[in-house]
């Protein structure tokens, strides 16, 4: 998520090769394990509590921070807009300037499909299922991820057609449409680990074939985007969306295996984690007035970069220590945390 900062940080129209490196990496890499790792704990979650339970922790834990970014982002970008006059850039309208924060939209989304896979025999089957063809093609990670891929792209396919025929789309929410379609196996595999232990063990067991890979896709989808005989070709547009949907999978592979393998928080990372969704919502008026008011600043674009992502993120840190750590209602707000939880049903976890 906090890479979420480095990334909306990029001036607009870059061309050096620190940004380009950001832009592929948020692109292909971000996302896909965000939702694995939040499927993951969506699925460990679900174990410990009844449904009922469960619904009202996610909904407390997405509704409120969604609509707290919504009314911090669009009167901030309106103010913002209105105060700097015919300098200050936008990438559209600004009531429509909350997209970045479209993901817990998303987990809202899948939250009736979620609810039935984490409870009920959905799980087993879908992992007896994978299993088999796991069996047939010789190895669980591979079905897994071949499997999954093809869906992704399918889904981002439909969602990039039906965003394409829906009037003013792009003006709208539903721009995000094929993001979260496309993302939403990966979520719902995150689930299937954190509910069968085992399954998950079997999937995420170190593979050298799987970093080859994502080399190897990255590599062909980069060479190709830069060849110019390529550009705008059928051949270019099916390996470009194919790389945008397997390689957020397979990579939510070896993230998901880097956050489950750690056997201890640093402190400052568990710090950072406490406080990187309240970053998130209030980094990006930020990011954008300090983009503005520094634009006639004689600056290397890598230091006026350095200078954005360190003081809005550390605005935004401070922010979150000095007044949302000390007020339950801002911590609901912003991180949806609700003082009960510790009260809400539990029940045990029956899953290897």
């Amino acid at each position: 998520m906090l890479f979420g900062v480095l990334y909306h940080a990029m001036p607009l129209g870059h061309d050096r090769p620190l940004f380009t490196v950001v832009d592929y990496l948020s692109s292909h890499f971000r996302m896909g394990g965000f939702f694995a790792i939040s499927g993951f704990l969506t699925g460990v979650i679900a174990s410990r509590r009844d449904r009922h339970a469960w619904v009202q922790m996610r909904l407390a834990r997405l509704i409120p921070p969604l609509v707290t970014g919504i009314l911090i982002t669009v009167p901030s970008m309106a103010l913002l807009a209105r105060g700097a006059g015919q300098g200050f850039a936008l990438t559209g309208p600004t009531l429509f300037q909350w997209f970045h924060l479209w993901f817990l939209l998303a987990l809202i989304v899948y939250l009736p499909v979620a609810s039935w896979l984490a409870f009920g025999p959905a799980c087993d089957r879908f992992c007896e299922i994978f299993i088999r063809l796991g069996r047939a093609a010789g190895s669980l990670q591979l079905a897994v991820i071949s499997a999954l891929s093809l869906a992704c792209f399918a889904l981002l396919t439909i969602g990039a057609e039906l965003t394409a025929a829906i009037p003013y789309a792009d003006a709208t929410v539903l721009k995000t449409l094929p993001l979260i379609l496309c993302y939403a196996p990966i979520y719902a595999l995150g689930i299937l680990f954190g509910r069968n232990r085992a399954f998950c063990r079997e999937c995420l067991a170190p593979r050298w074939s799987l970093c080859g890979a994502i080399l190897v896709l990255v590599a062909v989808d980069l060479i190709l985007g830069r060849l110019a005989a390529f550009d705008g070709s059928p051949a270019r547009i099916v390996i470009d969306g194919f790389a945008r949907a397997a390689l957020p999978l397979a990579g939510s592979f070896l993230i998901l295996r880097s956050a489950i393998g750690m056997r201890e928080v640093p402190g400052w990372v568990a710090r950072l984690s406490e406080a990187s969704m309240t970053i998130y919502i209030v980094h990006l008026p930020l990011v954008v007035a300090l983009q503005h008011f520094t634009r006639e600043l004689q600056l290397d674009p890598y230091s006026r970069y350095a200078f954005v992502v360190l003081t809005a993120g550390l605005l935004s840190f401070a922010f979150h220590n000095l007044a949302v750590r000390r007020s339950a209602t801002l911590r609901l707000l912003f991180n949806g945390q609700i003082r009960n939880v510790g009260a809400l049903a539990a029940r045990p976890s029956h899953t290897a």
